[in-house]
C-alpha cells in the first residue's frame, strides 16, 4: 500500500465543504427517506430493467389509447426523467463517497500505526520502569484492547447504511 500525501484540511476548508453540502441537500430538498420495509415494497429498476421502463413510457405515448383514461402518461415520463436524473447524481456522489471513504481509511490506518508504535513505546518503557509510563499504559492499554467488533474488516458502509437526513 502506498501512502498518499494526505493532509488534514483546514477549519476554512472544512466549513466550505460542509456548506457546499448544505447546499447540495437543500436543492435536492424535494428527496425523501424510505423506511426499510418500504424499500422492500417497492418495485427496483437496475440495469435490466430500465430498458423496459424506457421502452414502455415511449410506446405510453403512441398506444394511448390502450390505456385508461385516469392514466397520466406525462406523470409516468416525469418519474422516468426524476429517475434517470437522480441515477446521474447518485452515481457521482458515490464516486465522491468512494474517496472520501478511502482517504478516512488510509488517514486512519496511518494515525494507527502511529499510535500502536507509541503504545509499543510505552509498553517497553513500563517493562524498563520508566516513572509514569505504567499509568499512561493503563489509560491506552482499555482503548486499545477494545479492538473492532467481529467481521468488521474492510467493511464499508453502503449509502443506504450511511443515509443523510
Amino acid at each position: 500500500m502506498y501512502r498518499k500525501n494526505i493532509k488534514p484540511v483546514t477549519d476554512k476548508e472544512l466549513t466550505s465543504v460542509k456548506a457546499l453540502l448544505q447546499e447540495l441537500k437543500d436543492k435536492l430538498a424535494f428527496t425523501i427517506n424510505l423506511t426499510p420495509e418500504e424499500r422492500k415494497q417497492l418495485y427496483k429498476v437496475d440495469e435490466r430493467r430500465v430498458s423496459f421502463v424506457e421502452n414502455a413510457c415511449r410506446e405510453m405515448e403512441n398506444n394511448s389509447s390502450i390505456l385508461p383514461g385516469f392514466f397520466d402518461v406525462q406523470s409516468a415520463k416525469d418519474d422516468l426523467k426524476l429517475y434517470q436524473q437522480l441515477k446521474e447524481i447518485e452515481v457521482l456522489l458515490e464516486q465522491l463517497l468512494d474517496k472520501v471513504y478511502d482517504t478516512r481509511v488510509q488517514a486512519g490506518h496511518h494515525a494507527m500505526q502511529a499510535s500502536r508504535l507509541f503504545y509499543n513505546s510505552v509498553q517497553q518503557a513500563k517493562a524498563s520502569g520508566v516513572s509514569g509510563a505504567d499509568s499512561l499504559h493503563q489509560l491506552l492499554k482499555q482503548h486499545y484492547n477494545v479492538g473492532r467488533p467481529a467481521g468488521s474488516a474492510n467493511k464499508k458502509k453502503t449509502s443506504k447504511e450511511n443515509s443523510i437526513t
